[in-house]
């Protein structure tokens, strides 16, 4: 067998394995992570021996394209986050519970760039949201 061959194989296996760990039966022994709730967006996995279990905090963000966990979101501590994934890591590492209020940006009203915050709207207007939450500027009379 050709190393090309032998390794597009390892390569299929590690994925079928990686992709089949969430329905992974645990034969003789109870998931230990069974019915455990993790504090501060922490994830419950089990030890090797499959007898203890620890919370750890998500460590990768692996965000794609247009996954339900993808796309911008406001915390409850009133900061946006990258992504659904980026709030619970913050979260964890913190070890404070942060929960999502809504997807998007906190402030649509505010641009940030650079560090820099400013409103979207000229100078000489105020930002508005309307019921879905997208700023229309409105003069200030």
């Amino acid at each position: 067998m050709s190393q090309h061959r032998l390794l597009l194989l390892l390569t299929a296996a590690l994925i079928a394995a990686a992709s089949a760990a969430p329905c992974f039966i645990y034969r003789g022994w109870k998931n230990p992570c069974h019915e455990v709730t993790c504090p501060d967006n922490a994830q419950c996995v089990p030890a090797l021996n499959m007898h203890k279990y620890k919370c750890t905090c998500p460590t990768d963000c692996w965000d794609i394209g247009d996954s339900d966990d993808s796309g911008q979101v406001c915390g409850s501590d009133g900061i946006t986050y990258e992504s659904l994934c980026h709030l619970q890591r913050a979260s964890c590492h913190a070890a404070v519970m942060v929960t999502p209020v809504y997807r998007g940006v906190c402030d649509p009203c505010v641009l940030e760039s650079n560090g820099r915050r400013r409103s979207v709207c000229p100078q000489n207007q105020r930002c508005v949201l309307d019921a879905l939450r997208r700023p229309r500027c409105e003069c200030n009379y």
